[in-house]
């Protein structure tokens, strides 16, 4: 029942006047309002009207409006591409499906045919589709398909439809999810695997895949090591049927740890395998864990090396005698690598250069023996010429600083491109025959410098004593034989000291050199006419052992020759070129034009052979001697000996 009009439908009954069809508001007696269309006419007091409640339908409007908002929100959102057929042409497509076409609007799109952007080898089955979906109101199953862009270009898509009215006409909604990097990724995938096989099958290293324990796939290469005949199917077999007792335990065990760890691998590693007939190979072992056809395995990848093991072990062997033949070897061996260092010692060269073992030496600079390094690479300059020397003589240099004279033999070793990569070198102690040699060259010297003495001085000495006693006979004058006699004095104590002399240089380089105390020398000269003062300890030098006599003509120089000298001082210092000794005192020096001729024989007041012994005693083993004082300010000596042949044991 009503309970409440619409306002003009309450207008309209206060004025008696016709009410056209509309909808109005009405308020039931239940309190429910409605929507109802109503249209009549007044008859005085009365109403003829008719009445059509809308309320329901006008919901179901509403929903509709609703559903199809939300319906066009989640298309227009949707990531997939969405396009409606009709009539065999687009009659709507989403955003996505613009995308997907190459299209930047609908209305490029909207209202051509479909058929248009098919790839043609599907038209076909496109035509069956749109039959089923258009007239038989039927779904079709999801399928591959091939789009074409608006510029040309091929989509895989992976397509769903359903039957869809639009506008009133029977058609299709299409659901297309673009697959074109997927049907790459599984091309790509494919032809991987087809290379993986084929790189396996042609591969020269032996090839076994194996999952469960059991092999699934074998190249010729694994077969052959296996001892199968070519073409044999090794598939279904036992991996560990192939692999040594000794070693199954160890492999059972890394495969279980490369499987629980996905992408594990083993290193290189050394097994040995069996073959079918029972026989044993050596083999290097690589593995890593692998997926084939989408369930764990393993890849095996090995070759046969029992070749090289024989090498290995024939090389084991000649090296054992190699190194017997350098350890037992007389001479002294070395090698060295490409940057100087020592590789290879034998114990007989480090011994012979004074080191307690040949380890010590091992990656020490060659350099270190060579007492003249410029002379070292000129005979390197020669190796490189001639590609070896033989007999070639060097001074070396001992642990402890002692010089020895060694015969090398020795050549280059190169790589296989023919760098250099190393010298090899066999070291022949020399020094016997060396002194020998000098020995005999320096007694033939001092023979004839003897012969010329004896024969030269003292035999115008004896000329002249014979004339002084033929004169002495003639005359008869006390005072004038007298005269006679001290000259005839004179000239034999010339004669004397020149025999003293040859009995000095006779023993001058017949015994070796040694090592001598600087300061243990000078200690016999301090009670001398002339103070000697010296500050030197701990020094010795490599030297004649008639080294003494040095400083001895030194002290006799002075005191002789020195006028008015008092005091002598002896100092020495330590250089990069060696250690100089110098010997200078207050007396008057020595003239500018004298500072070389003193050291020549038979120069001077008296016998002219101090200095000229001092300088053959130090010329034997490298140390030379020179004056270099200022005249009238004191004689000063500077005696140079090179590296190698002194050593300092404390701080002079």
């Amino acid at each position: 029942m009503i309970k409440t009009w619409d306002a003009a439908v309450k207008k309209g009954l206060d004025n008696r006047t016709y009410i056209e069809p509309a909808v109005y508001n009405v308020t039931c007696s239940d309190g429910s309002v409605r929507n109802v269309i109503i249209s009549g006419i007044t008859f005085g007091d009365r109403l003829l009207a008719t009445f059509n409640d809308i309320t329901e339908q006008q919901k179901m409007e509403i929903a509709l409006r609703e559903s199809e908002r939300t319906f066009r929100r989640v298309i227009e959102g949707a990531p997939e591409a969405i396009y409606i057929g009709t009539d065999w042409k687009f009659a709507y497509l989403n955003p996505a499906a613009l995308r997907l076409f190459g299209a930047s609007s609908s209305e490029e799109l909207i209202g051509t045919p479909f058929m248009d952007l098919i790839h043609p080898r599907f038209h076909d089955i496109i035509r069956s589709r749109v039959h089923q979906l258009y007239d038989e109101r039927a779904a079709v199953p999801l399928l591959e398909e091939v789009y074409l862009r608006l510029d040309g270009t091929e989509i895989d898509g992976e397509v769903s439809s359903v039957p869809f009215q639009f506008a009133g006409r029977n058609g299709a909604l299409v659901f297309i999810r673009d697959i074109t990097d997927r049907k790459k990724a599984e091309k790509d995938l494919r032809e991987s695997e087809d290379r993986y096989r084929r790189l396996i099958s042609h591969s020269f290293d032996a090839v076994i895949v194996h999952q469960d324990g059991r092999i699934v796939l074998a190249n010729d290469a694994a077969i052959r090591i296996i001892g199968a005949d070519p073409g044999t199917d090794l598939t279904g077999r036992q991996m560990l049927s192939f692999v040594h007792p000794d070693f199954r335990k160890l492999v059972k065990e890394r495969v279980r740890h490369m499987l629980k760890s996905p992408g594990g691998t083993v290193p290189l590693v050394e097994e040995k395998f069996i073959r079918l007939d029972g026989t044993t190979v050596d083999v290097e072992v690589m593995a890593s864990a692998m997926v084939h056809e989408g369930k764990p395995a393993v890849i095996v990848v090995f070759r046969d090396i029992t070749e090289r093991k024989r090498a290995e072990e024939a090389l084991r062997e000649s090296e054992q005698r190699y190194r017997s033949v350098i350890e037992n070897i007389e001479d002294g061996f070395v090698r060295t690598d490409k940057e100087g260092g020592f590789t290879i010692v034998s114990p007989s060269a480090a011994h012979m250069l004074g080191y307690d073992s040949a380890e010590e030496m091992i990656s020490m600079p060659v350099d270190l023996i060579y007492r003249n390094r410029k002379k070292r690479k000129v005979m390197l300059d020669l190796i490189r010429k001639q590609k070896y020397v033989r007999d070639y003589e060097m001074a070396l240099i001992r642990k402890d600083g002692s010089v020895f004279w060694a015969s090398l033999s020795a050549h280059f070793l190169y790589d296989g491109k023919g760098g250099i990569v190393g010298t090899e070198a066999v070291i022949r102690d020399i020094t016997e025959r060396k002194n020998m040699v000098n020995a005999i060259r320096e007694v033939n010297r001092k023979l004839n410098l003897l012969n010329r003495i004896t024969r030269h001085d003292i035999s115008n000495q004896l000329t002249a004593l014979q004339g002084y006693v033929d004169i002495a006979g003639r005359i008869k004058s006390s005072r004038d034989v007298a005269d006679l006699l001290v000259k005839i004095d004179s000239s034999a104590q010339t004669i004397k000291r020149q025999l003293e002399f040859t009995r000095a240089y006779q023993d001058l380089g017949v015994k070796a050199p040694v090592w001598q105390d600087i300061s243990e020398i000078l200690v016999q000269f301090q009670q001398s006419e002339v103070s000697l003062s010296t500050d030197i300890k701990g020094i010795e030098v490599f030297a004649d052992p008639m080294l003494p006599k040095v400083f001895s003509n030194l002290m006799d120089n002075t005191i002789r020759h020195g006028g008015r000298t008092t005091r002598a001082v002896v100092q020495a210092s330590a250089g990069s070129d060696g250690l100089t000794i110098v010997w200078k005192d207050d007396g008057v020096g020595i003239p500018e034009d004298e500072k070389e001729k003193i050291f020549r024989r038979g120069y001077g007041k008296n016998t002219g052979l101090g200095l000229f012994l001092a300088r053959e005693i130090l010329t034997l083993t490298g140390i030379t001697i020179r004056e270099t004082g200022e005249p009238g300010r004191g004689a000063r000596f500077e005696i140079h000996v090179p590296k190698g042949s002194y050593r300092i044991s404390e701080p002079a």
